[in-house]
């Protein structure tokens, strides 16, 4: 399982984070700006997106619109997939720090400007002591 620890919002609108597993994680996000969590959001395991993706995942929205969506494979070894919207058919691995292995902890960053081209990335997280 991997935690979600930071999200930031790095575009010119306003977004909603969804998180299909416990709905009191749900957010919303004004331009340019970036939450942590208090406790570390499980991100949802879904090894099979046809039978457990509506129930398993996390969501990104734009005016209710689903931009992106994201889990993590629990028989990949944890590596985080995405899909726009909800296709989760088109999987595709998130890119930036997405090592295999169990109890990681990431950051994802929404990039997108004013055509509409966003970009999901995660980021690795470290603890300032």
């Amino acid at each position: 399982m991997k935690y979600l620890v930071a999200l930031y919002n790095k575009t010119h609108e306003t977004i909603r984070f969804l998180n299909s597993e416990n709905l009191g994680h749900n957010k919303t996000l004004p331009p340019q700006s970036m939450f942590t969590t208090k406790v570390h959001f499980a991100i949802p395991d879904n090894s099979d997106p046809a039978e457990y993706f509506e129930g398993h995942h996390m969501e990104l929205q734009l005016e209710n619109t689903p931009i992106f969506s994201f889990w993590a494979d629990d028989h990949a070894d944890h590596v985080m997939y995405y899909c726009k919207g909800r296709k989760w058919e088109q999987k595709n691995a998130i890119s930036g720090y997405n090592p295999g292995g169990d109890k990681i902890d990431v950051a994802i960053v929404l990039t997108g400007d004013s055509h509409g081209n966003y970009e999901l990335t995660a980021c690795a997280v470290q603890a300032l002591v």
